[in-house]
């Protein structure tokens, strides 16, 4: 069987933490920005993921995410299993091709997981799984792409609760609005601030394009290597501005 060969780590990530990576568990509820989070990931030598979403692989999709045509209709949590054993065909990978609902079935998911990526839709399925997170001592990540910003926020073992944080708990644009809120450097091109109240009522997508998505995802995969490198993260949130 053909092996990943991960020599061009070295300098950059020490054998420890290369030993850790390789035992480390990902969870990627969603498997969206997830795929491209799963992509940079088991490149850098992650091997054990849980993968989980109920969406198909659309058109739409093709701008961001790391897809193809010929996989259009597909499950995306079975094409992300397919990505990532395409690069290291010796990856675990554990595929739930629907969407998570209940807390008896997303908790023995977080058991198993050193890492939880929570990209679900902003409803009741999102704080299940924060709050899973939190008692289970995960690190858990939120990472979003918003305008021209990648932006990760991780709620670490011994943080106080995301609902406190935020100041309750919301839905929808307003839970991703209070997210993005603690960085307040972030800023929306003015036509999307103009086309806000479409966004919110559904008659506009939200706009997402392939940078934003790779550098988040990019700084979702290295605040899980520092965190195994360090126990601790220097910033949270961890914002980046494109352009």
């Amino acid at each position: 069987m053909k092996v990943l060969d991960l020599s061009r780590n070295w300098g950059l990530i020490s054998p420890e933490t290369q030993r850790k990576i390789a035992i480390s568990s990902i969870f990627l509820a969603g498997c969206g920005l997830g795929a491209r989070i799963a992509e940079i990931a088991v490149r850098t030598g992650f091997k054990n993921f849980i993968v989980a979403d109920g969406d198909k692989v659309e058109a739409s999709n093709l701008n961001r995410q790391p897809f193809f045509q010929h996989q259009l209709g597909k499950n995306k949590a079975e094409t992300t299993r397919e990505l990532i054993v395409s690069i290291n065909p010796q990856a675990n990978v554990q595929v739930i091709p629907h969407f998570l609902q209940t807390k008896e079935e997303i908790t023995p998911l977080v058991e198993r997981a050193h890492f939880v990526v929570n990209t679900v839709d902003p409803d009741e399925t999102f704080w299940t799984l924060n709050e899973i997170s939190r008692t289970l001592k995960k690190v858990e990540l939120h990472p979003l792409n918003v305008g021209w910003w990648s932006f990760v926020y991780v709620s670490l073992p011994d943080d106080p609760p995301l609902q406190e944080i935020l100041g309750g708990k919301f839905y929808g644009y307003e839970l991703y609005r209070k997210l993005v809120a603690l960085a307040p450097q972030i800023s929306l091109p003015q036509p999307i601030l103009e086309k806000m109240d479409e966004i919110v009522e559904g008659k506009l997508p939200f706009p997402q394009i392939a940078p934003t998505s790779a550098v988040t995802a990019t700084l979702s995969v290295s605040a899980m290597i520092e965190w195994l490198e360090n126990g601790e993260l220097k910033e949270n949130p961890i914002v980046v501005r494109i352009r």
